[in-house]
């Protein structure tokens, strides 16, 4: 959203990267996310459609250039589908899932999000650290 201008949260998530950019707050970005945006920006139905070059330029200058990636490694994988399994949850939760592990083994303070409540189901022990964009002060 923070990326867009067109996108209707942009204006709520646009300071959030601008503060990261400034170094405000240490930015964690999940691989999984990082994959899944430039999937979505060279695949969204705009005219003319977003190069894979410009999306590579829109990434780095966003993201890459102040955030750090966090990753799972293979055993959270594992445990995590066992989870996802456990908890009879089917289908792209996993996709919230993993960014929500992310979080919680990198110790995140905050996970600001647009649908808090998807993530509240797959990390339900984030409590009052998975926040709308626009409830709680930019750092």
């Amino acid at each position: 959203a923070g990326l867009l201008s067109s996108h209707p949260f942009h204006g709520v998530s646009v300071p959030w990267l601008s503060a990261a950019k400034s170094g405000n707050f240490e930015f964690i970005f999940s691989g999984h996310s990082l994959a899944e945006l430039y999937a979505v920006l060279t695949r969204l139905p705009t005219q003319p459609r977003i190069s894979p070059d410009t999306a590579g330029m829109l990434i780095r200058e966003s993201i890459l250039s102040c955030a750090r990636i966090g990753v799972l490694g293979g055993d959270d994988y594992v445990s995590l589908v066992g989870e996802m399994i456990e908890g009879g949850k089917a289908g792209g939760t996993i996709y919230d899932a993993v960014i929500a592990k992310v979080a919680q083994l990198w110790h995140v303070d905050m996970l600001v999000a647009l649908n808090v409540s998807d993530f509240q189901r797959v990390w339900p022990g984030g409590g009052a650290r998975i926040v709308l964009p626009q409830s709680v002060a930019v750092p």
